[in-house]
């Protein structure tokens, strides 16, 4: 019995190994300014009192070797306390200091994925959603209020092939009246 002849593999066809890590989540103080391009929204952590804060999910990339993630992207899925699913499919989440629903987590380097905001005595995910029209397509910014007896969010996040750069990760919350409150599960 022979064996099959092998056949190389060509650089271009070995996937590239990224190691992201998503390192914690926290409560940020935030703001809302323009970008100096298109006049878009962005979301961006200030060191003074505003009405507005964020549960953030901070993601490294940890690279070895050298590989920078691109078109990163996240999805959410939110629970209640006993851990039944309130709301699925959440995707095209914002980012801290960006415009866009995607981000590039260069080696060694973090991004802040933006969880839940509560902004005026409103609770709700930010999120952006893609709008065709005869001129082409752009970006609108949009939001989903969030559940009253939210618990729990899982946070995956993705590369732009929609595959997992890390594990799932669990991040518990809660909506007090003095503001937001997150720990990772």
């Amino acid at each position: 019995m022979t064996s099959p002849a092998r056949v190389p593999v060509r650089q271009e066809d070995v996937p590239l190994h990224i190691d992201a890590r998503c390192i914690a989540a926290r409560v940020a103080q935030i703001g809302v300014s323009t970008d100096g391009r298109g006049g878009q929204p962005v979301i961006r952590e200030v060191n003074y009192p505003t009405d507005g804060t964020a549960v953030i999910a901070s993601v490294r990339n940890v690279s070895t070797n050298g590989v920078n993630a691109e078109d990163v992207t996240a999805h959410l899925k939110l629970y209640d306390a006993n851990r039944k699913e309130l709301l699925t499919g959440i995707s095209k989440l914002c980012w801290l200091n960006s415009v866009y629903e995607m981000v590039d987590i260069n080696v060694e380097e973090t991004e802040h994925v933006v969880l839940l905001v509560r902004k005026g005595g409103n609770t709700f995910i930010p999120f952006k959603k893609c709008v065709t029209t005869s001129s082409g397509d752009y970006l609108e910014n949009g939001k989903v209020i969030a559940p009253p007896n939210l618990a729990m969010i899982e946070v995956t996040v993705l590369n732009a092939w929609n595959r997992k750069l890390l594990p799932s990760k669990f991040v518990n919350v809660s909506v007090e009246t003095s503001g937001l409150c997150a720990s990772t599960g």
